[in-house]
Order: C-alpha cells, then sequence, then structure tokens
C-alpha cells in the first residue's frame, strides 16, 4: 500500500519530531522537497517566503482536451447576462459527458482555482439535463481557463493574514486584465 503525504509548518523541529514518530510506525520514503502533489505543481522560493500552487499542466491537457478551434479569450469566467454570449455553437459538445467536465472543474477548484468556484458551482446546479446556454456557459469558464492557465494560489510569508491575501489578488487581477484586453 502506499500513500503520499506532505508535512508542512512553520517550525522545522516539530516536523522532524511528527517524521521520527511516523518512521517509528510506517515505512516511510523521504523524497526531497515536493515539486509536484496530487496534480498541483509546487513553486517555493524560501529566502522571499513565497510559495505557489498551480495546476497550469491540468487546466492545458482540459482546454485542449474540451476545446474545439481557436476560441476567444475571455476575462471572466461568467458573465451575468446571457444576452452577451452570442450565439455560440456547440456541435459536437454532446460525445463529452457533461457531469465529467463538471468534475474536473470542481477539481480545480478545490484545489488551486478558486476563481472560477462561482461559475462551476452554477453549471453544477444543471448536470443531469444541461441545455445550450449551459454548454455555452461550460464554453465561456474553458475559455477563462486558456487565458489565465498560469494563474494559481500565491502564499507570502513577510506580509499578514487577510490583508496579503487580498492584496495578491487585487495584484492578480490587474495582470489579468492588463493581459487580457489584447485578446
Amino acid at each position: 500500500y502506499v500513500d503520499d503525504m506532505l508535512i508542512t509548518g512553520t517550525n522545522g523541529e516539530v516536523i522532524l519530531k511528527i517524521r521520527k514518530e511516523l518512521e517509528r510506525n510506517f515505512e516511510l520514503s523521504y523524497l526531497g522537497e515536493p515539486k509536484k502533489f496530487l496534480g498541483m505543481k509546487i513553486e517555493q522560493d524560501v529566502d522571499g517566503q513565497v510559495l505557489v500552487l498551480h495546476q497550469m499542466d491540468f487546466v492545458e491537457s482540459l482546454v485542449q482536451k474540451y476545446q474545439f478551434g481557436k476560441e476567444r479569450k475571455v476575462a471572466t469566467p461568467m458573465v451575468l447576462s446571457e444576452a452577451s454570449e452570442g450565439n455560440a455553437n456547440i456541435f459536437g459538445y454532446e460525445k463529452y459527458s457533461f457531469r465529467e467536465i463538471i468534475g474536473k472543474l470542481l477539481f480545480l477548484t478545490t484545489m488551486t482555482r478558486l476563481d472560477i468556484a462561482y461559475a462551476v458551482n452554477v453549471l453544477a446546479r444543471n448536470q443531469s439535463s444541461p441545455g445550450v446556454q449551459e454548454w455555452m456557459k461550460l464554453k465561456r469558464v474553458l475559455n477563462y481557463l486558456r487565458g489565465t492557465k498560469q494563474l494559481g494560489l500565491t502564499y507570502r510569508g513577510k506580509e499578514s493574514g487577510i490583508k496579503a491575501m487580498l492584496m495578491q489578488a487585487l495584484r492578480q487581477t490587474k495582470l489579468i486584465g492588463n493581459q487580457l484586453q489584447d485578446f
């Protein structure tokens, strides 16, 4: 039986103590600093106290599998007005399972892509019998992901709590907004 586990914390002594306790009860292999875990890529800058988690490879494979042609990238995963979506062509989507795609999007939202959580929640409400509008909304989420696949979660150690998270979100939103103006 094999299972993966990460032990993280701010106190190296406590981490080492936990590891030694686990080693007394289980056969363990220490693989060094994690680079990937449960489909997430882990990038660390210990000196700068920055940890970045992203799923760019997963997003890329998802978008490639379910996209048809060169769709335009969009700045948001959802719009409030149905009229702004236009008459999108969903021909060909019938061969895919709406539930399958929603499941993959839910995986993304629980790991690193909180920005699509509301849109995916709305889509999941109609997964038993999706209509044209639901497929169009799903297509928009995929187009959004295609344009923002590099996004993930960034944790900084120097700033404190909510302020640090809010400032990072605002920086990323401004960056994304500037990048997507060209699309």
